[in-house]
């Protein structure tokens, strides 16, 4: 005996029938007894400690964007502007990656282990988002 499917119910409204996917993303935020979120919490950990790792002994690699951006990040913690090392304008790069690097200056951390700090977070972050975008049921029902 099979059971019956409950017909969707219509928005009073907007006489629209309600998405099916608001009532599974409802059951996604419950407590989930099999540790999914555990884990990629620990594999994000484990990626950020990965790339921390590997990079503290030669550094990151560096090439003519990396020098700007850190020449950049040095001019605007010693409060000399938007210029980079040669004392141009900041016209044709994107402004927000030498921000927080700048923002780490006045800590005594030097642009480019700020720099790695901020690639080994940001890999971290990419992978928690993906991981629990994975698993975000909405996108996985058919």
């Amino acid at each position: 005996m099979t059971r019956r499917q409950k017909r969707p119910e219509r928005n009073r409204a907007t006489g629209r029938f309600r998405a099916r996917y608001f009532a599974v993303a409802g059951r996604f935020w419950r407590r989930r007894p099999d540790g999914y979120g555990l884990l990629i919490v620990a594999l994000a950990a484990l990626g950020t400690a990965y790339v921390l790792v590997q990079t503290a002994t030669y550094g990151a690699a560096v090439d003519s964007a990396s020098v700007t951006y850190m020449s950049l990040a040095a001019n605007l913690a010693a409060g000399e502007g938007w210029q980079d090392f040669r004392g141009y304008r900041l016209l044709p790069w994107p402004p927000l990656f030498p921000v927080p690097l700048a923002a780490l200056g006045p800590a005594g951390i030097d642009p480019a282990d700020a720099g790695r700090l901020l690639n080994a977070s940001a890999f971290g972050l990419i992978i928690l988002a993906s991981g629990f975008w994975l698993r975000w049921p909405p996108l996985l029902v058919g």
